[in-house]
């Protein structure tokens, strides 16, 4: 009997997860780039409403989701000691850059204890100074988004409903990436 080389097998298996089908705004059967994080977005099968639960802004005032309302919101829970969340800052900022113009907002949540001006340093040593300072003190917001894990992305349409979530870390900045986000504008 002959044995295939591991490597074989395992390089074989990586074209098949490399690219995978999803469904979302962009139509079915789309192909999401898995290397860019975002073939792992779960669209909300029931758009319900997003939570009234507050943060606080870089002035120190109080926001909740509804201010957004008419627009697409990126809602991305992260912290310091978090290093795929640390990796996916670059991105994020850049997305933020780029979708701010086309009126959809990326809100990076901070969960850290630290003191704001820590966070604020930690984000621009980190490229990210764009995104500015927004906490989620006390975890209230991810909580009642049932967020299980850091980072944790929730995409909500201009609705007011949650459209999906990514568990994990994205290259928010790519092409795939921007155009999942643009597509829930008509949403």
């Amino acid at each position: 009997m002959k044995l295939v080389p591991v490597v074989v097998i395992v390089a074989a298996l990586a074209g098949v997860v490399g690219a995978v089908a999803v469904r979302g705004p962009w139509g079915d059967g789309a192909r999401a780039s898995q290397s860019a994080g975002i073939g792992n977005f779960s669209p909300s099968d029931e758009p319900k409403p997003a939570p009234a639960v507050t943060f606080r802004n870089a002035a120190g005032a109080v926001v909740s989701l509804a201010d957004y309302k008419g627009k697409v919101v990126v809602v991305n829970f992260w912290a310091t000691w978090c290093a795929p969340c640390v990796e996916e800052l670059p991105s994020l900022a850049k997305a933020a850059e780029t979708l701010r113009p086309e009126g959809i907002d990326v809100l990076a949540l901070s969960v850290d204890r630290l003191e704001d001006d820590k966070i604020t340093a930690f984000l621009a040593a980190n490229q990210a100074a764009g995104l500015g300072l927004l906490k989620d003190e006390g975890m209230a917001l991810a909580r009642a988004l049932d967020v299980k894990g850091l980072p944790t992305t929730v995409v909500i349409g201009p609705d007011g409903t949650i459209r999906g979530t990514l568990v994990g870390p994205a290259d928010w900045a790519s092409d795939e990436a921007l155009k999942l986000i643009r597509g829930f504008k008509g949403a």
